[in-house]
């Protein structure tokens, strides 16, 4: 009867020892497969970055371009009002010499 208790708890210690390695295993495969499932992660990560780097010089670029172009505008808005306002004033002053000449 003791051999029988004997055999019965070295069965049951080794079956626990397998069951354990065979946890083991697949929590290290488990930890590799979510190693290479991060990886794919940050490389894709690393490149939409990268593309996003890109449109950012690109649209600082694009801006010092639409900074120039508006300075532009604004300079000739400028230039446009001033030629309204002599325009105006030419229009006036015709307007009032139209008084001095005599009707029919």
């Amino acid at each position: 009867m003791l051999w029988v208790a004997v055999g019965i708890c070295l069965f049951v210690i080794v079956a626990a020892a397998v069951a354990l390695t065979m946890a083991a295993v697949l929590g290290v495969r488990g930890l590799k497969a979510m190693k290479a499932e991060m990886e794919g992660g940050l490389r894709e990560l690393n490149t939409q970055t990268a593309e996003m780097e890109k449109r950012l010089e690109a649209f600082a670029a694009r801006s010092d371009e639409l900074k120039d172009t508006l300075d532009r505008l604004s300079e000739s808005l400028r230039r446009v009002s001033v030629l309204l306002n002599a325009t105006r004033d030419a229009r006036d002053m015709a307007g009032t010499a139209r008084d001095f000449v005599p009707k029919k």
